[in-house]
């Protein structure tokens, strides 16, 4: 693997108070700038590998580094630190439906400037200018000091991206964040994701349950099958018979044979 990996996991496990084995020694390395998708059935362990990751959910053992620090011992004021280089997207966005998009998008800013600041809407008018950018790249320059709750689902995910841009984060972890999406609009996110890893060198890991989004878009594919890692291949050579056996003959959508 990578001699510079953003991320790498080691023996990772979860196992909640009810005994549910979430995840079970989870060894992975994410190099930077590569965008990996996570693949399985639901309740295979995608979400809590993300969220471990970030320490969202407290992994029950293991060792999880991001970017050269060790995230699942670091202290709270590390952690906050170390979180400011991790975005996270989420299936339901995340919001402020009331505030503009630009507020949104300037909430990747708040471990910068502070909670306070923030809340005040007290952003550097730098930050204000990047943030007008940003998510002019992303198609929204036009929607910039429209509310949130007046745009689409796409164009929420999308200022949700720029959020993790204006973070200037190192890692984007993305949870399902095309599983309530309209088919043209999931394609529309999955193609931000890919431009951003390829130009801003951003190391991402999605969640999917699209197969075939995670072999058009995703560098590599990792496949969870009840909490451990069934397969970890380049996403072309993603094939019907590893697919069909890690979903144990359901697949979630057809596979196109022209991949």
């Amino acid at each position: 693997m990578a001699l510079d990996p953003m991320l790498v996991v080691r023996g990772l496990s979860k196992q909640y108070p009810d005994g549910t084995k979430a995840l079970t020694g989870i060894d992975l390395e994410v190099p930077r700038g590569q965008l990996v998708a996570v693949i399985g059935l639901s309740g295979a362990g995608k979400s809590t590998l993300l969220r471990c990751i970030n320490r969202l959910v407290e992994p029950t053992s293991g060792q999880v580094v991001v970017n050269g620090r060790d995230v699942t011992r670091a202290s709270r004021r590390e952690l906050r630190l170390i979180r400011r280089e991790i975005g996270m997207v989420f299936q339901h966005f995340n919001l402020v439906d009331r505030l503009p998009v630009v507020r949104n998008a300037l909430h990747g800013r708040l471990g910068y400037v502070g909670s306070l600041r923030g809340a005040l809407g007290m952003f550097p008018h730098a930050d204000v200018e990047r943030a007008l950018d940003v998510l002019d790249q992303l198609g929204l320059g036009q929607q910039a000091f429209k509310r949130c709750a007046d745009l689409s689902g796409g164009q929420k995910q999308r200022v949700g991206i720029a959020r993790a841009l204006m973070q200037e984060a190192k890692l984007i972890l993305a949870d399902e964040p095309i599983a309530s999406l309209d088919p043209w609009s999931a394609e529309t996110i999955m193609k931000t994701l890919r431009d951003v890893a390829v130009r801003e060198g951003i190391t991402t890991v999605v969640n999917l349950h699209q197969v075939e989004f995670a072999k058009e878009f995703a560098d590599r594919v990792v496949g969870l099958r009840e909490g451990v890692i069934y397969c970890d291949l380049p996403a072309e050579s993603l094939d019907d018979a590893t697919i069909q056996e890690l979903y144990r003959g359901r697949v979630p959508e057809p596979v196109s044979q022209e991949y």
